[in-house]
């Protein structure tokens, strides 16, 4: 049997976030009860590539399992429910109370000691950063703490020969293909599926009494701790063309913005 385990983190939409709430983001407890609970972006990746990486398994007569590990969910049965509809088998929330959205490491340790517990796991994956922070360094501190080669930037992959054949996006643009022998940890970055399946209502209804396995995990005090944060400016400023006809613009435009630059 292969085993696969995907972690994923569910985060608050902070660009809905009030002005006055940023203020207090790095440092304080804003009110983020107002905004949508959801997936970040690679992690939804992260969890659709597992099921993936499960399929193709199954398709070539390999038994799977699949489990779901995240940390600290807080009020998100609405995304937890359905995970158990669309394939996986154990969904498992760590729930340590502490405020891990700027530590790493800490994030790390936790999830490595439910993994090293429950392991051994063929697969892992995460996604390449997630939500306030957006380190990006979570899933190179889990790998190293379980003791796995990883592979970043992972855009598709599929079982091959008793290994895995990996595309991965290369620095400065291009990508990379390679074959590797698990057990692996994979970083989901682009992915080419990005998106988690939707599952159907019977699927629901097949799964409607699932409750996800919640654990307590006791935290350490992190290694560093935000001073103050910032919210990047997204204002946006225009400049009027002169001009009586598109030609007349156009020619503006070029002479201004593009004629230096592209000599």
């Amino acid at each position: 049997m292969k085993r696969i385990l995907a972690c994923f983190k569910v985060t608050d939409d902070f660009d809905s976030l009030m002005p006055a709430e940023w203020e207090n983001l790095g440092t304080g407890a804003p009110d983020t009860s107002y905004v949508k609970r959801l997936l970040g972006c690679f992690d939804e990746a992260a969890l659709e590539n597992a099921l993936l990486f499960g399929d193709a398994l199954r398709a070539l007569g390999e038994e799977v399992e699949l489990t779901a590990l995240t940390l600290d969910p807080g009020y998100s049965d609405h995304i937890v429910k359905n995970l158990p509809a669309i394939g996986f088998a154990r969904v498992v929330c760590l729930e340590s109370g502490a405020d891990l959205r700027f530590a790493p490491e800490e994030t790390a340790r936790l999830l490595s000691e439910f993994i090293k517990e429950n392991g051994p796991y063929d697969a892992v994956f995460a996604g390449q950063q997630a939500p306030p922070y957006n380190s990006g360094l979570v899933p190179y501190f889990l790998a190293a703490r379980l003791g796995l080669h990883c592979l970043a930037n992972v855009r598709v992959l599929a079982p091959e020969g008793g290994g895995v054949t990996v595309l991965q996006e290369a620095d400065g643009g291009g990508t990379l293909r390679r074959r590797a022998e698990l057990p692996l940890l994979f970083v989901v970055g682009n992915a080419e599926r990005s998106y988690l399946r939707v599952p159907t209502l019977r699927e629901k209804l097949a799964t409607k009494g699932f409750a996800p396995e919640r654990r307590a995990a006791e935290a350490g005090a992190p290694a560093l701790a935000p001073c103050a944060l910032e919210r990047e400016s997204v204002e946006r400023s225009c400049e009027m063309i002169e001009g009586g006809t598109a030609e007349e613009q156009a020619r503006a435009l070029y002479d201004a913005y593009l004629k230096e630059a592209l000599s």
